[in-house]
């Protein structure tokens, strides 16, 4: 059984080569992608902001927090 595992040949570790360097119009779809998902993200960031509604009338009827008492 020693024999055995002695004999397979052991695979080389190999590393992955990434695809933006193997084409090199992929990485540029990549970073307009990434462009354009920024720029959607802050669209829709400015919408929601105008949309917005306060809860809190920004009138001054509202009574300020009351002092505490030291006991």
């Amino acid at each position: 059984a020693a024999t055995a595992k002695a004999k397979a040949p052991k695979q080389k570790a190999t590393r992955r080569i990434p695809k933006s360097i193997l084409e090199p119009a992929l990485g540029d779809k990549l970073q307009e992608a990434e462009l354009l998902r920024k720029i959607r993200i802050q669209m829709r960031a400015l919408d929601m902001l105008q949309k917005a509604a306060s809860p809190i009338t920004p009138s001054g009827g509202r009574v300020g927090p009351q002092p505490r008492a030291a006991t």
